[in-house]
């Protein structure tokens, strides 16, 4: 081979490797960029999913912390019959309006012994300021052999949610007309409405509370009349679960 044929072929493979080279630098920066920049993705999406997590936490501690002051319970008791125990919570609010939230009644059902027998609860809305409202919690024994109940706890929660809805008209707290007991274990209270108002009220929600002579809640039950026409008058007969016959009876109306 001639020395300038060697020359030129010496030539074109220094031009190849040189490419070869840089072809090679090219994808390997591209690489490591790459990879960089999915790190750095990932650690954003943890960070951000745990703030969420961390904001959310917060969130349910603060309502839980501020329901405390709306809302407190000013009575309670309970009666039973032989298939079935009712606990009564009287409710209050107070430090403004919390229409539009909800309230929470819990309550643990407490043999002799002070075990829990059953947890149960009732929801209801609240609609005008400094509103005083009953929230009758029942517990059905599903077995006659069950122990029977001794004593109740009872807790309140108010949501927080903050919807601003304007009040409701505030409804009376009603005496009872007529207490019956028509057969052996089976007690009615009953209650008048007369609505003055220019508008219907429809579907409201009656907690009732029933008292011994001593004032000591005996036990109660509930009532949902669907419609008290504007100006008119009702009759509310309503079953009452107690466990003896009532001295006396009050019916909470609710919107």
């Amino acid at each position: 081979m001639s020395l300038r044929k060697l020359t030129s072929l010496i030539g074109i493979l220094a031009v190849v490797g040189l490419v070869a080279f840089i072809l090679f630098n090219f994808v390997k920066t591209n690489d490591e960029t790459s990879n960089v920049s999915q790190s750095e993705s990932t650690a954003e999406t943890v960070s951000e999913t745990n703030g969420v997590l961390s904001d959310g936490a917060e969130n349910i501690a603060s309502q839980s912390d501020e329901s405390k002051s709306g809302v407190e319970i000013i009575d309670s008791g309970f009666g039973q019959s032989s298939n079935s125990a009712m606990a009564i919570v009287i409710a209050k609010t107070s430090g403004g309006s919390l229409a539009g939230e909800f309230v929470t009644a819990t309550v643990n059902f407490l043999d002799e012994s002070g075990a829990v027998v059953a947890t149960e609860d009732q929801v209801e809305t609240l609609s005008w300021e400094d509103q005083e409202l009953v929230l009758p919690v029942s517990h059905y024994k599903e077995d006659s052999s069950r122990p029977e109940i001794t004593s109740i706890e009872a807790f309140l929660s108010v949501t927080d949610y903050g919807s601003g809805q304007p009040d409701e008209t505030a409804l009376p707290v009603l005496e009872t007309t007529d207490i019956s007991n028509p057969y052996a274990g089976s007690y009615n209270a009953s209650f008048a409405l007369k609505n003055d108002s220019s508008d219907d009220f429809k579907n409201l929600r009656v907690g009732i509370v029933c008292y011994n002579e001593q004032t000591d809640i005996i036990g109660g039950g509930f009532k949902f009349p669907n419609l008290v026409p504007a100006g008119g008058s009702i009759r509310m007969d309503a079953s009452v679960t107690v466990s003896e016959m009532p001295a006396s009876c009050k019916a909470y109306l609710n919107h």
